[in-house]
């Protein structure tokens, strides 16, 4: 009876889910219910099949070959990425950072442990950025070919690994995000990195912890988490916060690792930062509420009332003019970069702003709701899979022999077929990969009823998921790429669960 009840609720959760997301543009009721029909019994029969089934990991003998095939494989595509793209892709994020290590004036508003890891280090070497991108692409080869090694060890043969791989890396996604130099990037690949150790841990017991190098390599892969993004904070203390109340055995250690690394960065990011003459200070206030000026700027340009406070308030802010004309549904930093003094004007109306925006919101629940969806759509929604692939077009042939060229002509060829059905629904982007990580979800709670630690990796993806959906300053795919990443091993896991390795 349990099982029936769990199999309703998540068909139906799912079923929402897809169906808000193809409804999305046009949510007319009545296209919305057929929808919801059709959704729910498909996701039925697909749900009855796959959450019941008790894989049997097929590993087979591993072979030191084997791992060249994955080598030549992931490097190709990278080498190919580097190419279209050299010496990267890079915004005035990337800049920014090169810049800072190249004059020496750090500053936390992008973290300095990013920038001296990716930029200064390199430089060290060369003042070419494309080092960087080598570096960066270095990590990426290192952690797919662990997954590669993680995959063959515990649940799949060869000629499934090596599927599961090409579902990775021909991604166009991946293709484009691999040599894009932002710190969102490497931080996504260390949680996708400590993912694997978490379900390691589970899987194990604890008993993965015993050795010291994989105790190394978890604090690693925990430490990359924490200082490449700010929000990775949440996440990282879920980590340990979790799994000292999980594992005894292993307290002592995850407690004492916790403690430790904490008022290492509160004495990084502070006094020593200030010896060191770096600027401290995160984005802040006036970051954090990025979101909320995008909802206050949806209200007043579809005609919300505000009195005549409330207008000098965001005028105080951004002048009036600007929140009209640089009025994105998906994102606030058009309006934000309208003014070169919007930090200090944000922070010091920041409660005003506030006021404003709860009033709004409580007034007006149903912009409310359609403005938070445009925001965000960039984390949940399914059909806009390829946000920011900004290839060139492929009508006309490349204007050149030039080998970036020609490189990126094929790259829009190629992902103008892949985007195609039916063969985009194998490279999932944001929307999809957060589909896939809530499936796998649903299948682990069916099978473990409330074991509450086989949940832990999903509680800590989602954790990052959730941050970033109430702090989003914009609609880029790239927030929430971690999602994207960790969604095809945590449905490995999900599947290959069962009674017999199950406490």
């Amino acid at each position: 009876m349990v099982e029936k009840v769990l199999d309703f609720i998540f068909v139906t959760i799912l079923s929402l889910f897809f169906s808000l997301n193809i409804c999305f543009e046009n949510l007319s009721l009545v296209v919305f219910i057929m929808c919801f029909i059709i959704s729910e019994i498909f996701f039925y029969i697909v749900w009855n099949k796959i959450s019941n089934l008790n894989l049997k990991a097929k590993k087979g003998k591993i072979l030191k070959p084997e791992f060249i095939i994955y080598e030549i494989l992931i490097i190709g595509v990278l080498i190919f990425a580097l190419i279209s793209y050299y010496p990267g892709y890079t915004t005035y994020d990337t800049l920014n950072q090169y810049n800072q290590a190249l004059n020496n004036t750090y500053s936390n508003w992008h973290p300095v442990i990013h920038t001296l890891l990716l930029y200064k280090i390199p430089q060290l070497f060369t003042k070419n950025i494309a080092l960087s991108t080598i570096f960066q692409i270095s990590i990426i080869s290192v952690i797919l070919m662990y997954f590669c090694y993680w995959l063959r060890k515990n649940f799949l043969d060869f000629k499934y690994t090596l599927f599961v791989l090409i579902i990775i890396i021909f991604n166009p996604l991946f293709i484009k995000y691999s040599v894009a130099l932002w710190k969102d990037i490497l931080y996504s690949w260390f949680f996708f990195l400590e993912i694997l150790f978490l379900i390691n841990i589970i899987r194990t017991d604890g008993e993965w912890l015993k050795k010291h190098k994989n105790k190394f390599i978890f604090i690693l892969a925990g430490l990359g988490i924490l200082y490449f993004r700010h929000n990775g904070i949440v996440p990282f203390c879920l980590i340990f916060i979790l799994l000292s109340i999980y594992f005894a055995k292993y307290r002592k250690f995850l407690i004492i690792s916790f403690v430790t690394i904490i008022i290492s960065m509160l004495l990084i990011t502070n006094p020593i930062y200030r010896l060191f003459k770096i600027d401290y200070k995160t984005g802040g206030k006036s970051e954090m509420i990025g979101e909320v000026m995008g909802q206050i700027s949806y209200y007043l340009c579809n005609g919300a009332d505000f009195s005549n406070s409330e207008l000098n308030t965001l005028n105080n802010v951004v002048p009036l003019d600007n929140w009209y004309y640089h009025y994105s549904p998906k994102t606030f930093n058009y309006i934000k970069l309208s003014v070169e003094n919007y930090k200090e004007n944000a922070e010091k109306n920041f409660n005003d702003l506030m006021k404003i925006w709860f009033k709004k919101s409580i007034k007006y629940p149903s912009m409310y709701i359609a403005s938070f969806e445009n925001i965000t759509e960039s984390i949940w929604h399914i059909e806009q899979s390829f946000i920011e692939l900004d290839y060139i077009s492929s009508e006309s042939k490349p204007q050149s022999n030039n080998l970036k060229d020609v490189s990126l002509y094929y790259l829009s060829r190629y992902n103008e077929i892949i985007t195609k059905y039916p063969f985009r629904w194998l490279f999932q982007a944001n929307g999809e990969g957060l589909f896939i990580i809530m499936f796998s979800l649903f299948i682990i709670i069916k099978k473990t009823l409330c074991k509450f630690k086989y949940y832990i990796p999903f509680i800590v993806i989602l954790s990052n998921t959730l941050v970033i959906m109430f702090m989003i300053t914009g609609g880029e795919c790239r927030f929430s790429y971690p999602q994207v990443v960790t969604c095809i091993p945590l449905l490995i896991y999900s599947l290959f669960i069962n009674q017999k390795n199950i406490e």
